[in-house]
């Protein structure tokens, strides 16, 4: 039988909507030993994910006709900033996913048209993306 190489694994991310939560998990790794953590923050807009859309007050007081997928694009984008927990917890995987999930993370909530690849929130490329189920 191979050994799998544990080492390969011992980065786990979390995936937090909220802030606090996302400093609740950080701190939490912290008091039980796992001092190799970070927290970063995905926000769509910054990362020009689209360009900016049309505001929803603008858009209502247009006297024209308004495409109305400008202004959902701004409503998801509003929801879509995503607050990520890395950790090194080679030894202590299940542990640190433990804190993670214990503390509020869901990894599968990412924002639409996106992926978490690599402990980082990317653009899903349609044409490349593997089925995911």
């Amino acid at each position: 039988m191979d050994m799998i190489d544990t080492a390969q694994y011992a980065h786990i991310v979390g995936v937090f909507r909220d802030r606090a939560k996302a400093d609740q998990a950080v701190e939490a790794i912290k008091q039980a030993g796992m001092s190799a953590v970070a927290l970063t923050v995905y926000d769509p807009q910054a990362a020009g994910v689209v360009d900016t859309p049309v505001d929803a007050g603008e858009a209502s007081a247009m006297d024209t006709s308004v495409d109305t997928s400008a202004v959902e694009t701004a409503t998801r984008l509003a929801t879509a900033t995503r607050f990520l927990v890395h950790v090194l917890a080679e030894g202590r995987e299940q542990d640190a996913v433990s804190i993670l999930v214990d503390c509020g993370a869901n990894n599968a909530d990412i924002p639409p048209g996106t992926m978490l690849v690599h402990g980082s929130i990317v653009s899903a490329d349609e044409d490349s993306a593997e089925p995911r189920c």
